[in-house]
């Protein structure tokens, strides 16, 4: 458990266990710390130097002799917030990085399963909130009960997020309890008939992102893109506009 939570912190296993050593025998030599951790002694040697520069360990001189000691923990907790905070100053010079970068503006994110499209369909839900998602519907004949659960809850989900939804989907058996909620959730549809829309795939156009779902196949894409955002949030509004 120890070990874990220094390894998320950003230290290496073999650092992790000579830290450990050292909190549990206080001031040691390199050899005592090699039978301690179980290390061999040049990999400790090695080990240490780094512990040291990362101010994890310090270098204490007792009668001549070189030994080591770890530093208290609470100092390890500040030292890791002061990380943090200095990561948290530079936010504003990464954002402005990652906005004039064209690169990063438009990407791409692929989604596997039905927990992938859980996630694909909780992607940015908290910068959603009080927004609203236009999205051409696909039938749900061909998704599992446990994939119909997952989108009546994304629908819950979005009611509570005061997201509001706006969607125009085929006239179709599988999709009656979704209109049923939808009334529920004061959401908008507009109903046109299966001969003239009968998609098996569902597309959300949100205000950041294009999020597709491929039912049958159990996978999600998401392409963040504002000129796709765009684009097809112009050709939901003339399709809507167009059905009476």
């Amino acid at each position: 458990m120890m070990i874990e939570s220094l390894i998320s912190l950003g230290y290496s296993d073999k650092e992790a266990r000579i830290y450990i050593t050292l909190l549990s025998v206080g001031k040691s030599s390199i050899i005592s710390i090699s039978e301690k951790s179980g290390l061999k002694r040049p990999t400790v040697y090695l080990i240490i130097d780094k512990l040291v520069e990362k101010g994890l360990v310090i270098q204490v001189l007792t009668k001549g002799k070189r030994l080591y000691q770890a530093i208290d923990p609470k100092n390890m907790v500040e030292q890791v917030k002061r990380q943090a905070r200095k990561v948290e100053d530079a936010l504003p010079s990464f954002m402005d990085l990652m906005n004039t970068n064209s690169s990063i503006k438009s990407r791409m994110l692929y989604f596997d399963g039905i927990k992938g499209i859980k996630q694909a369909l909780n992607y940015k839900i908290d910068q959603l909130k009080g927004s609203k998602i236009d999205a051409f519907f696909g039938t749900t004949e061909d998704a599992t009960k446990e994939l119909i659960q997952v989108f009546h809850q994304w629908n819950k989900d979005c009611f509570e997020n005061n997201i509001k939804i706006r969607s125009i989907a085929p006239s179709h058996e599988s999709l009656k309890t979704f209109r049923t909620k939808e009334e529920k959730y004061g959401f908008e549809s507009k109903i046109v008939s299966k001969s003239l829309y009968g998609s098996k795939q569902s597309i959300d156009i949100t205000k950041e992102f294009v999020r597709i779902i491929f039912i049958k196949e159990k996978q999600a894409l998401i392409i963040e893109s504002e000129g796709l955002v765009e684009a097809l949030r112009m050709v939901f509004k003339l399709t809507w506009s167009g059905i009476k």
